[in-house]
């Protein structure tokens, strides 16, 4: 759906003096005819499709914001027209307020679903704050027609940016002497934020196994317990931090008693920043 093709500059106007719902139906029925796709369009047929929609019910939607609408033959494509009204004209809105902000949507025969679109477009982007004043105040059809346009298609500079890409780091370490070097280590590559957990080995449990209990209890208690470090990292940056924990602990490969590893995120929110 390209809805800025539907609008045409000629076809907006700013602050219009109609008196009353039918002068209104008729002047935006002309500003319509002004639209390229709506060349073969006759002008008398398009009064009477608009003037049979209102009397199946208002097109008043309320909020002083008016759409009338309907299917017209003889149409090549979507005509949009938009026009605002300075004091507004009695148009039996459904909340019994004078409409001020008229967008007129002209279909061709058998387009209902891009219709619904349209409609859908046009209410989310009035939705958006400050819009509706914003263009109730144009003074021009120029500025009328550019306000609208520049929130249906908003600086895509203002979008969110794409989250980088992350992975799950995990490091169980027995030498718990090693636990603050690590730490420091993140916080010099960048990475604010990490959960650390007490964690047991197997030992722990193996001890109370008779088998074993007699054996484990030459050992001392210190070399079961460990510490889990969970740290969400960017996959730029895993290499990088891999080489930085082995700096510290040397080869894990050839070393006992530390463990790490990597693991993809799907999805990932929030923070466990220290700050």
């Amino acid at each position: 759906m390209e809805l800025d093709k539907m609008f045409h500059p000629d076809c907006c106007k700013a602050n219009i003096e109609t008196s009353n719902k039918t002068e209104t139906l008729e002047f935006l029925a002309d500003l319509a005819l002004k639209h390229p796709a709506a060349a073969h369009v006759d002008n008398f047929e398009l009064l009477r499709k608009l003037m049979e929609r209102e009397e199946k019910g208002s097109t008043g939607i309320g909020s002083q914001l008016a759409i009338p609408h309907g299917e017209i033959p003889g149409l090549e494509s979507f005509v949009v027209v938009m026009a605002t009204h300075a004091k507004g004209v009695d148009y039996d809105s459904i909340d019994g307020k004078k409409a001020r902000l008229f967008f007129m949507i002209l279909a061709p025969p058998g387009e209902a679903a891009e219709h619904l679109k349209i409609l859908a477009t046009i209410s989310r982007t009035l939705s958006l704050p400050g819009v509706k004043p914003e263009i109730l105040a144009a003074p021009t059809e120029t500025a009328l027609f550019e306000g609208f346009m520049a929130h249906l298609h908003p600086d895509q500079s203002a979008k969110p940016k794409a989250k980088e890409e992350m992975q799950l780091l995990t490091l169980v370490l027995f030498d718990l002497d090693l636990i603050y070097d690590v730490l420091e280590m993140f916080l010099q590559e960048g990475i604010e934020g990490a959960n650390v957990t007490e964690s047991y080995g197997m030992g722990e449990y193996i001890s109370n196994v008779p088998l074993f209990a007699g054996f484990l209890g030459f050992m001392n208690d210190r070399t079961n317990r460990s510490k889990t470090i969970q740290v969400l990292i960017p996959k730029s940056k895993v290499d990088a931090v891999v080489e930085g924990i082995e700096s510290l602990t040397g080869d894990l490969d050839k070393k006992q008693g530390a463990a790490l590893f990597v693991t993809p995120v799907l999805l990932w929110k929030g923070s466990m920043k220290m700050m």
